[in-house]
């Protein structure tokens, strides 16, 4: 149902991205996310409020995997302990 609600506020193919960025963060570090829907729809209107629209050729979106674990493990997203 979350990745339905996702897709009906992008496309398919960028949803798929994010879930493969949160998947490689995920295996790269060890950690887990606590609600990467969330995560997710935060890229997302991220995309929207930048003109980054599904069906538009723009920039790719780039996201750090480094800044989003450092962002990730100070806001609760992260499993286990919260590290600054």
């Amino acid at each position: 149902n979350e990745r339905n609600a996702l897709v009906g506020l992008s496309s398919v193919e960028s949803v798929e991205k994010y879930i493969s960025k949160i998947i490689d963060w995920q295996k790269a570090s060890g950690k887990r996310m606590k609600n990467p829907y969330m995560t997710i729809k935060g890229w997302i209107d991220e995309d929207v409020k930048s003109g980054n629209l599904p069906g538009e050729t723009k920039k790719e979106s780039n996201y750090d995997l480094d800044e989003f674990e450092r962002y990730a493990m100070t806001s609760g997203f992260g499993g286990g302990k919260n590290k600054p």
